[in-house]
């Protein structure tokens, strides 16, 4: 017989916090990413919908968006349209489809890279940093770096983060190119490249396990085309 959860639903991050940071129980996030395992052993439910996480919002060049963006809002937002040629919303608009981009969130591809290539290839060349993060249990983090790596800490739950920021000025230029099957399957390769003032970012996807800066000076030398469009040497 199953054990019955109990249900939580937060107003505040101080209460979230409170009831994540609890080591004595296994807590389900009704969150941007849900791990597939934790169902069976999970005790208890949290939901996030209250905590406001949903936002898009700018503090001079500095842009802020909540945890729980979904992808469409950030694809329809006229402020993130204005911003590098509108690069971020053109990632998550190639991203699945309409209803899957009404689910998913701007925190899941976060935590998760290889959800959505095309955005987290956006992001990296915006620079993105999380910020706010709420731990759960004492011994977990998350550390999203260059290679788009996400580390979760010992009890292998994933942590929450109120939003994620980058700043950008609004001379940035950017561009994505990808190769796929249509125009909104996930990409076989993809490249996007920013150039804001004095700062050059190329991030690079379908070249390892997940999408990753690379140094633009050295990209070239990485390079090794195929001879033909077989793809083979000879």
């Amino acid at each position: 017989m199953s054990t019955p959860l109990s249900y939580h639903r937060p107003e505040n991050l101080n209460d979230a916090r409170k009831l994540l940071a609890d080591d004595g129980s296994r807590p389900l996030l009704i969150h941007p990413r849900m791990d597939v395992e934790p169902y069976s052993t999970a005790d208890a439910v949290v939901d996030l919908s209250l905590l406001n996480l949903n936002t898009i919002q700018q503090e001079g060049d500095v842009i802020r968006i909540g945890a729980l963006t979904t992808l469409q809002d950030v694809a329809d937002s006229p402020l993130l349209r204005t911003l590098a040629r509108g690069i971020l919303p053109e990632a998550a608009s190639l991203t699945a489809h309409l209803g899957l981009r009404n689910i998913s969130t701007i925190g899941g591809v976060m935590l998760n890279p290889q959800s959505a290539v095309d955005v987290m290839l956006a992001l990296l060349c915006l620079g993105v940093g999380a910020q706010g993060r709420v731990e759960v249990g004492a011994q977990s983090r998350v550390d999203v770096g260059a290679q788009g790596r996400v580390d979760v800490g010992a009890h292998g739950r994933a942590p929450l983060q109120n939003e994620i920021s980058f700043s950008v000025s609004s001379s940035a230029r950017a561009a994505l190119e990808r190769v796929a099957r249509t125009s909104h399957d996930a990409p076989i390769v993809a490249i996007c490249a920013l150039k804001d003032k004095n700062v050059t970012r190329v991030a690079v996807g379908g070249v390892g396990i997940s999408p990753m800066l690379v140094d633009p000076a050295k990209a070239q030398e990485s390079v090794s085309p195929v001879a033909d469009f077989r793809g083979s040497a000879e």
